[in-house]
């Protein structure tokens, strides 16, 4: 499986990219939780800063998005892509970073749901502190409260990004940015739309249906 996951802020990716990258026993690779390591000092000072400026609200520029993702591809068979690419250059580096490997993209994922919805589950969502897997206290309830079921770790919130405020910033930085992305994949016939607004059981069963099909 090699796929990446587009679409709104509240969307649902992670949760999704969690499942699908479980079931295929592939790597999940999320650029929002790259930048947040960097924040935790994983990185060069200097990629800690960018982070910061980036989490604010801003989208990652393409340099330094190829660098945070294509190295963590070399090696890996199989993929699902949570937040890469957000432009058509870093679409195309994805792209001829795996024809040269003699492979290709199965299937960009267009996950979708109302603003309303999105709003809500932002609102909901907590972050393991630890492996930073994402859950929703309404769709996906931990079983221990406060706790990771993947590893145990705290669960919390992240006001530095889910505000209505910063939640308002990201969408629309969304909408501006991504239609070329998705005319891209459009293009390729490798855009596959997803209803997103049922339960992650759902989301993810037709995600797999629609990948199953296009491959």
């Amino acid at each position: 499986m090699r796929v990446t996951l587009l679409g709104p802020p509240g969307v649902g990716k992670g949760t999704l990219a969690a499942r699908l990258s479980s079931r295929g026993g592939v790597l999940h690779l999320s650029t929002g939780e790259l930048l947040r390591a960097a924040i935790r000092g994983e990185y060069s000072p200097e990629l800690a800063e960018a982070a910061r400026v980036i989490l604010s609200g801003a989208f990652v520029p393409d340099e330094l998005a190829n660098r945070l993702v294509l190295e963590r591809l070399v090696g890996q068979p199989g993929f699902v892509l949570d937040g890469f690419p957000r432009t058509v250059p870093q679409a195309e580096s994805l792209d001829r970073f795996l024809d040269a490997r003699g492979e290709s993209l199965d299937a960009a994922l267009l996950l979708d749901a109302s603003d309303a919805r999105t709003d809500g589950r932002i609102r909901r969502r907590r972050v393991c502190a630890a492996c930073g897997r994402a859950c929703d206290l309404r769709l996906s309830p931990p079983a221990l409260a406060g706790r990771c079921d993947f590893c145990g770790g705290a669960l919390t919130a992240r006001p530095e990004e889910d505000t209505p405020e910063k939640a308002a910033l990201r969408r629309g930085l969304y909408r501006e940015r991504t239609g070329a992305v998705l005319d891209y994949y459009r293009a390729s016939r490798r855009l596959l739309a997803i209803d997103a607004s049922g339960s992650p059981a759902e989301v993810e069963r037709a995600a797999c249906a629609a990948v199953a099909n296009a491959v």
